[in-house]
């Protein structure tokens, strides 16, 4: 009798081996809670097996339950696999995913993206496309790109996102400037200097956050020059007056003995890196890539630095 079970029941068996909550399962495997729950039970009947010890909602899994689960997903991806490289042979088909990454992100996670390996997919190509983070996140929404390395996105129900990395706002001036002998700078150091700001259209959502954090904080900034890129800051600068926000990548850039900049340490301004996508992303093939992806990232992440710039290169501009 356990040869009749089914490729739907293998998922059923692993995604409650995963969600460990039988409501969760349910809406994973797009079916009601009762209708698992009988389903689990012609499982379990025509194993001669206790999968699960369930409760009103829980589901515990027991020792049978995830070695099943286990070798449930191998079996799993071999079929998958079959089914993927049948379809290979038969149409020459190769697989592709459309990259966004803003101008200058980490160089560790472009290259990260790009070399991500799946046993389903092996013919993977990837494509890689430049933009600002907003213009990104509108080309996740009309479909030109499946997932974008963005910059501090704003919420946005149609998009999911996950969190890879946190780094301050660097502040440059003349090496002869007044705040030279800080370490790291708060907002009202700042405000209380001339600004070389980033244009809005860099990315508006950061662009709009710090100015009302001034606001809040009923600071009055000078914003005396817009820019685009970093090189433009160490001509704006010579006054010995003025500051320029940038990245830290944007920083170490432009540094050099005239040219020195320091942290700005404050609780909500931040730059942020997400890993986007559509949240009714239904591929399987983006999901594997996206779940690869994490988990390397999680295996080869370095310790965040909240007051001192990173080493490794990040964006240029906020976005």
């Amino acid at each position: 009798m356990a040869t009749r079970t089914r490729i739907y029941d293998l998922e059923l068996v692993i995604a409650l081996a995963e969600e460990r909550n039988l409501s969760q399962a349910a809406k994973r495997m797009g079916m009601t809670q009762p209708a698992l729950s009988k389903r689990l039970q012609v499982i379990e009947q025509r194993l001669q097996l206790k999968l699960f010890q369930t409760n009103h909602t829980g589901a515990d899994v027991t020792e049978s339950g995830r070695c099943f689960a286990e070798y449930a997903q191998q079996s799993l991806n071999f079929f998958h696999r079959g089914i993927h490289e049948a379809r290979q042979a038969r149409h020459a088909h190769q697989n592709r995913l459309r990259v966004g990454v803003s101008p200058f992100q980490p160089s560790h996670l472009v290259e990260m993206l790009c070399t991500v390996e799946l046993r389903l997919y092996r013919n993977l190509a990837i494509g890689v496309e430049s933009a600002f983070s907003c213009d990104l996140l509108r080309k996740l929404q009309q479909h030109d790109v499946d997932v974008a390395l963005v910059e501090s996105p704003p919420a946005m129900p149609s998009i999911t996102t996950a969190v890879l990395g946190v780094r301050n706002f660097m502040i440059a001036f003349h090496a002869k400037h007044e705040l030279a002998t800080r370490e790291s700078l708060d907002l009202e150091d700042v405000a209380a200097h001339p600004w070389v700001f980033f244009n809005r259209h860099v990315h508006p959502h950061l662009h709009d956050l710090i100015l009302n954090r001034a606001k809040q904080r009923q600071l009055l900034p000078n914003v005396v020059h817009h820019i685009m890129h970093a090189g433009q800051v160490p001509a704006l600068v010579k006054d010995g007056v003025s500051v320029a926000w940038l990245t830290p990548a944007g920083a170490a850039r432009v540094a050099h003995r005239d040219l020195i900049s320091r942290p700005l340490v404050d609780k909500e301004i931040r730059i942020e890196t997400h890993l986007a996508t559509l949240a009714s992303n239904n591929s399987a093939l983006l999901s594997e890539f996206v779940r690869a992806f994490m988990k390397r990232h999680q295996q080869e992440r370095q310790p965040v630095q909240m007051v001192l710039p990173m080493a490794d290169d990040v964006i240029e501009k906020a976005g």
